[in-house]
């Protein structure tokens, strides 16, 4: 599919994270795809990518000015919860202040869709609503929902989008979950994965087309999107292997309370999604399908 002439210009923050490098590749048929990283610098075809530090709100204010999108899909975060916990000023300025400086410079009508996450939710209760009322346990989600009400009070033409736990391929820059496991087995080491957390696991490019369709949409508000199953990861672990012919030996069944860690963590934190699928008219895949696609994007997991 060729580029439409004249197409909309469209920013990707955190472009050379999991989401944001496959979500660059997957929209770049349909927008003028600027990204913006951090420091970690990476390369792709038919995308202009810049280094922006989005806690400084001059760089931000002149990168939009320049720029103009139409849209924006805010990616950019220090996602890893056990940083945010060891450096909790650092994690506010950037999920936090980071996203108030965007804000502060995008006009009202600009497509502005935020990338939050479903450890917003403490998990006593899992398949979470966007009518269920949040409760964060860790530094992380309590950044990452702050940033949600900033851009509720914006006011503009906004989505947020709370994500489970993706998987899909590599950038080989940022590490995804999936390749954290795969880098164990290959490696002939133990990979202890949690039996008592289950999130909604979501494929990557699943994801990357509802936030597709969800980019040309106005209708705004909060909407939930996970995969299709809920699941722990020591069972999403096992059907990785079993497809991949990895040593299903190799994976080590834990609990969360096995694994010293500062960051608390939600024990089912999974997510209907019932809300933006009936919207965007799009059902992601079962994690069988997902992993199937991976493998034909990356065998070498």
């Amino acid at each position: 599919m060729e580029r439409p002439v004249l197409a909309p210009n469209i920013l990707i923050t955190g472009v050379s994270g999991f989401l944001g490098s496959n979500l660059a590749s997957f929209l770049q048929d349909h927008f003028t795809v600027w990204g913006s990283y951090f420091q970690r610098s990476i390369e792709m075809k038919h995308c202009q990518l810049f280094p922006l530090d989005i806690t400084e709100a001059k760089a931000v204010e002149k990168t939009l000015s320049d720029i103009k999108p139409q849209m924006v899909i805010h990616c950019a975060a220090l996602a890893n919860p056990e940083k945010c916990e060891q450096d909790p000023a650092e994690a506010y300025r950037i999920n936090r202040e980071g996203t108030k400086n965007l804000l502060s410079c995008l006009p009202l009508q600009v497509r502005f869709i935020y990338i939050s996450t479903d450890l917003v939710s403490d998990g006593q209760k899992g398949c979470y609503t966007e009518t269920d009322l949040p409760n964060p346990l860790n530094v992380y989600a309590k950044t990452k929902l702050e940033a949600e009400k900033l851009t509720m009070d914006w006011g503009g033409n906004y989505a947020i989008i709370r994500t489970s736990l993706m998987y899909g391929p590599s950038n080989r820059i940022n590490a995804s979950f999936l390749q954290w496991i795969s880098n164990n087995l290959k490696m002939n080491k133990i990979a202890p994965l949690f039996t008592d957390q289950y999130r909604t696991m979501l494929f990557v490019l699943d994801a990357a087309e509802i936030l597709l369709r969800m980019s040309k949409k106005k209708d705004r508000g909060l909407f939930h999107l996970g995969g299709s199953e809920r699941i722990n990861r020591y069972e999403f672990g096992k059907k990785f292997c079993q497809l991949f012919h990895h040593n299903q030996n190799l994976l080590q069944p834990v609990f969360m309370k096995d694994v010293i860690c500062k960051a608390k963590r939600s024990a089912d934190c999974s997510l209907c999604s019932q809300k933006v699928m009936k919207l965007t008219h799009y059902r992601p895949g079962d994690i069988e399908s997902g992993l199937q696609k991976t493998m034909k994007i990356s065998p070498y997991l």
